[in-house]
C-alpha cells in the first residue's frame, strides 16, 4: 500500500484528519488482547514471570553507562487549541523516556516500577482508552497516544541512534496502534508491526501494520527512505532508537476507502 503524506507522528483518533491518500490490502485478524489495562487512571501493578526487562527493571532512559545523561527526543502531532486541527511539532527534549510533554503539559507514561512488556492502557470513566503506551519490552523507545480533556497527541520518542549501521539489512518486529473513522467504541486499536530495513546504499524501510484486534481495521503498508537516524516516505515518518539501530518507532497516516486511517508503531531488531 502506498501513501502520499509526509508525517512525523500520526494522531490516532476516530476523528483523525488524514492529509494523504493510499490503499490497503489483506484481511485483518484479531491480535492478542491487551493485558495491562487500568480503569479511571488506576494503575495495575501486578507482574508476570516474563514481564520484565533483562535486568528486571524499567529503563527510564536517564543515563547511559551510569554517568552520561542521554537526551530523550522525538516528534509529536497534537490538536490546535483554537481550530482543533492536527498540527506537527517536535517533542520537548527531556531525560526521562517515561515522560512526554504535549502542548506544554507533561504526561507520565508508565508508573514507577512498571515491568510489563505489552501496552500499558488507561481507561476513562466511560471505559474508553485515554492513554495507551508501549511497555518495557522497548528499552530505548516509547510510542503511544494520549487522549484526555487536558491534552491530546500521538508521539514516538526515545534515545536516538548515534551509530547507525552503514551496511547490511535487518528485520524488526513489534506492535502498532491504529485508527480508522467509524470503527469501535475505542478510538484506536492495537495490532502488530513488522519491518525490513536495508542500511546500505538502498537505505530503505518497508513496513507493515496488521493483525488488528478488530477485523475492520485495514492492513497498512509503506515504504520509506533512511536519512541519518530517521526515515520518511509514503505517509510515514519515524526514527531509529538505541545503539546500532536496536529499535525503531514512528507513525503512518493515510486513507482507506475514503476514510481517514493511521497508525503509530514501534519494533525491535530481530536477532539473527
Amino acid at each position: 500500500m502506498n501513501t502520499k503524506q509526509t508525517l512525523l507522528v500520526l494522531a490516532l483518533s476516530s476523528v483523525l484528519v488524514a492529509c494523504g491518500s493510499g490503499s490497503s490490502q489483506g484481511t485483518s485478524t484479531p491480535s492478542k488482547a491487551d493485558t495491562n489495562t487500568t480503569q479511571g487512571g488506576k494503575t495495575d501493578n501486578s507482574t508476570t514471570d516474563n514481564g520484565t526487562t533483562d535486568n528486571g527493571t524499567t529503563d527510564n532512559g536517564t543515563t547511559d553507562g551510569g554517568n552520561q545523561t542521554v537526551p530523550i527526543t522525538g516528534v509529536l502531532i497534537g490538536k490546535d487549541s483554537t481550530t482543533g486541527k492536527l498540527v506537527w511539532a517536535n517533542l520537548s527534549e527531556n531525560t526521562n523516556i517515561n515522560t512526554v510533554t504535549i502542548n506544554g503539559t507533561p504526561v507520565d507514561l508508565l508508573p514507577a516500577n512498571y515491568n510489563k512488556k505489552d501496552f500499558y492502557t488507561v481507561l476513562n470513566d466511560e471505559g474508553k482508552r485515554k492513554m495507551i503506551v508501549s511497555g518495557v519490552d522497548y528499552l530505548h523507545t516509547r510510542f503511544g497516544v494520549v487522549d484526555t480533556v487536558e491534552t491530546w497527541g500521538t508521539f514516538a520518542q526515545g534515545k536516538a541512534t548515534d551509530n547507525m549501521p552503514t551496511s547490511g539489512s535487518a528485520t524488526y518486529t513489534g506492535r502498532a496502534l491504529g485508527a480508522i473513522e467509524g470503527i469501535s467504541a475505542r478510538s484506536f486499536v492495537t495490532g502488530d508491526s513488522e519491518f525490513t530495513v536495508k542500511f546500505g546504499a538502498e537505505k530503505s524501510v518497508h513496513g507493515k501494520l496488521n493483525n488488528w484486534e478488530v477485523a475492520d481495521m485495514p492492513d497498512l503498508e509503506f515504504d520509506a527512505k533512511i536519512n541519518g537516524n530517521s526515515f520518511e516516505g509514503n505517509g510515514a515518518k519515524g526514527k531509529f532508537f538505541g545503539p546500532n539501530a536496536a529499535e525503531l518507532g514512528g507513525v503512518l497516516n493515510t486513507t482507506h476507502n475514503g476514510k481517514a486511517v493511521g497508525g503509530s508503531f514501534g519494533a525491535i531488531k530481530d536477532k539473527k
